[in-house]
């Protein structure tokens, strides 16, 4: 049997919903020389029944295969490769479409120059619902002939490129057991090839979908990531490991913003790798991704504990909720502090002591949570607040406040490394002096009064993130997630307002309600209604502070301020 000029290889998982749709268009090629090689990674739906029945109608053109191996797509890839016959290979993925021109172009331009790799364009779809919701052109290039440097610059995608078999050939079985096997295959095969053709015909339409492996982020996706990062820089041709170090560099630079869930991770594989991701290299080529991982390096000088500090004054919390902790705040090990009269010395502080004796459980479980975390560093949660997202990205924050809306920040939440001066500046709020009639001012006030003045950060719900010495986390952020019907949430956490249903100034409604409002409205919360904002404190160290902002708004303002701060300096050192 004559060999076949290019080999269509597909492996083939649970695909039933869009295999007719790619089978189709494999078919409807205006190249007649190839063959389409498809395997069935144990499959669980009729995708194994439709190849079937494809291969009984195209017996010459279609040709399936069963995996015996377990493990991702690497290992459809594999067989898919062992049995085919072409000279060139193309991979394609099952739930995707080829254009009906690509073959004919790809191979036109691989004979003719003798190519070990032709690459055309794609687009890209992204699709949520069973619906596409965007598209836009990726791999256009209009320079025919690359370099090497530049495919591996380029990235690792298997279906926009067709493959010498003599190339795949060298490089042997692919990895198969983890997810991306791209990264790791592909990237590595790229600094092998020489001979490099790029066409500006489209040839391909990736479907990014809501069920792809890629799509749904959690910790073993990223984990594999890292670890293809690893595979890449350990196997490929040593001739272009600088590129393929700012290869790595720039997937690291994305990833901290696709995969922020967990931040920390990519936080501390660029650490580890942080004396060659600064090399002169990635400097020159690409400054933006330089500043970017300098920016995270510099982070993990100081990073907030894997602590949690609970109320436990009054009612404990329950089994349920110290289980959620444990598994939801931070995707690795954690220590949970129950702060109670058993591990709290409520008489170092007779202020305090006597806010206890008053009942002042919850001012009292703030106050000690504070103390802990100048201490210790760590997070205090309110048994109030719903865990969606791991803390990983909060832990590089030098100290961090939650607002719940334009001008109140949140005593329910809040953390910060050990020894933060924002954190002892509330500390020291906690005293007869600072409240002589006993008023017990709310935590959520002393924060407003102490980053209003001390820090002069003005109350206008704008977020503040990675700021020295503190973070503000705005309200859209804080209160409620707002990306209805994603798997990813944006939130990291939520504040539970049910239990003020029925108070003034709180209004109860469904998540379904709230959804449709915001739809309709643009995604934009109104902003058109007059909200009355009562004064923050009735204490005469309230009014003082107010005084103070209303005249440091006048021509004498600098010079006020700096006189409050000395006043603040000198009563730290009397009181230590």
């Amino acid at each position: 049997m004559n060999k076949p000029k290019i080999s269509i290889c597909v492996p083939v998982h649970n695909a039933e919903k869009f295999l007719p749709y790619f089978l189709d268009s494999a078919l409807l090629q205006t190249f007649g020389d190839y063959e389409i090689v498809l395997v069935d990674n144990h499959s669980t739906d009729g995708s194994l029944a439709i190849l079937r029945s494809y291969e009984s109608a195209f017996p010459d053109k279609i040709f399936v295969y069963e995996a015996a191996k377990k493990g991702g797509a690497g290992v459809g890839r594999n067989l898919a490769f062992q049995k085919s016959k072409g000279e060139y290979i193309f991979w394609c993925d099952a739930d995707d479409l080829i254009h009906p021109c690509a073959l004919e172009a790809f191979y036109e331009e691989a004979e003719k120059y003798n190519a070990d790799i032709v690459c055309g364009e794609a687009f890209e779809l992204q699709e949520k619902d069973d619906e596409v919701i965007r598209f836009f052109p990726i791999m256009n290039k209009t320079n025919p002939e690359v370099t090497t440097e530049r495919l591996i610059d380029d990235g690792t995608h298997f279906w926009n490129r067709i493959i010498k078999r003599e190339l795949i050939e060298r490089l042997g079985e692919m990895p198969y057991k983890d997810i991306f096997e791209d990264v790791r295959y592909l990237g590595t095969l790229n600094t092998y090839a020489v001979n490099i053709r790029y066409i500006d015909v489209r040839v391909y339409y990736w479907y990014k979908r809501t069920t792809s492996t890629t799509f749904n982020v959690r910790k073993s996706l990223c984990e594999d990531s890292i670890r293809a990062d690893r595979y890449l820089l350990a196997h490929c041709n040593s001739e272009y490991l600088d590129a393929v170090r700012n290869f790595v560099a720039f997937r690291n630079f994305c990833y901290l913003e696709i995969y922020w869930q967990y931040f920390d991770l990519f936080v501390n594989w660029i650490c580890e790798q942080s004396a060659w991701f600064y090399g002169r290299g990635l400097i020159q080529n690409n400054p933006t991704v330089y500043e970017r991982l300098k920016w995270a390096d510099h982070l993990a000088e100081v990073v907030m504990p894997n602590i949690i500090y609970v109320n436990g004054f009054r009612n404990g919390p329950t089994e349920e909720r110290l289980r959620e902790l444990k598994e939801n705040v931070f995707h690795d090990d954690s220590e949970i502090v129950i702060l109670t009269e058993q591990n709290c010395d409520l008489s170092e502080n007779p202020y305090i002591l006597k806010a206890y004796q008053a009942g002042k459980f919850d001012f009292v479980a703030g106050y000690f949570a504070l103390l802990n975390i100048y201490k210790r560093g760590g997070v205090y949660l309110d048994a109030r607040i719903r865990i969606l997202n791991y803390f990983g990205v909060l832990k590089y924050q030098r100290a961090f406040f939650a607002l719940t809306d334009q001008k109140t920040y949140s005593d329910w939440i809040y953390g910060a490394p050990s020894r933060n001066e924002v954190i002892a500046s509330l500390l020291d709020t906690y005293t007869e002096r600072w409240d002589q009639d006993y008023t017990y001012l709310s935590l959520s006030e002393r924060i407003s009064t102490i980053l209003t003045v001390e820090y002069d950060m003005p109350l206008d719900g704008v977020p503040r993130l990675f700021c020295d010495p503190v973070s503000i986390l705005p309200p859209d952020l804080t209160v409620v997630d707002t990306r209805f019907g994603d798997e990813t949430k944006l939130c990291i956490f939520e504040h539970d307002l049910s239990s003020f249903a029925g108070q003034d100034g709180y209004i109860t409604m469904s998540r379904s309600t709230l959804e449709w409002m915001m739809r309709s409205t643009g995604g934009e919360v109104i902003r058109n209604i007059d909200h009355r904002y009562e004064d923050m404190m009735n204490t005469n160290t309230g009014r003082l502070m107010l005084k103070i902002r209303q005249i440091g708004d006048g021509p004498y303002g600098p010079f006020l301020k700096k006189i409050f701060h000395a006043f603040l300096r000198v009563y730290r050192l009397i009181k230590r």
